[in-house]
């Protein structure tokens, strides 16, 4: 079973097997979680347009070796256009985006999330998404080699450390 747990460390400073991280569609190039150094910014934005990502709903990208990422793979999400500025980031919404994310990660044991959003609610929605799409069907027939599983899940959440924020991730067992 798949374990959440949640952190307000910086997402480019985990050691992870993949970073997932939620991209809003721009008008020149989708716009990308705060939090990442520079470098990383810099390449993400010049290597997300030429790869055809636009943060559209649904949609993911793998790149590896992202300069200022501990993590040796990098998959960003789209998650459509980014709201208004007073308007919530939609629940649904990170939650789809985090389970595509997560379905689109192979031969990982542990994944960290950065998405936007720092209610409670919104987090916890990023949470189960990501759950969701790690779910693996294991009981093979036929074949020697199962899956492998996603053991860890951390989201990376601006308000980590807030016991809301902890009890919106965890879940029944």
């Amino acid at each position: 079973m798949t374990s959440l747990t949640v952190t307000a460390r910086s997402a480019a400073d985990l050691a992870v097997d993949v970073l997932v991280l939620g991209a809003f569609s721009g008008d020149a190039s989708p716009v990308l979680p705060s939090g990442l150094s520079e470098a990383a910014t810099s390449y993400l934005a010049g290597a997300l347009p030429t790869l055809g990502f636009t943060g559209a709903p649904d949609s993911t990208v793998v790149l590896p070796a992202v300069p200022g990422v501990k993590a040796p793979r990098v998959v960003v999400a789209g998650l459509g256009a980014e709201p208004a500025k007073k308007k919530l980031v939609d629940e649904a919404a990170l939650r789809r985006a985090a389970a595509t994310a997560t379905r689109a990660v192979k031969d990982a044991g542990t994944v960290a999330v950065a998405f936007p959003g720092s209610s409670a609610t919104a987090v916890g929605a990023v949470a189960e998404g990501a759950a969701l799409g790690a779910y693996r069907f294991t009981a093979q027939r036929g074949t020697s080699s199962a899956p492998t599983v996603i053991e860890t899940i951390t989201v990376v959440a601006d308000r980590g450390r807030d016991s809301a924020v902890k009890a919106a991730v965890k879940r029944p067992a």
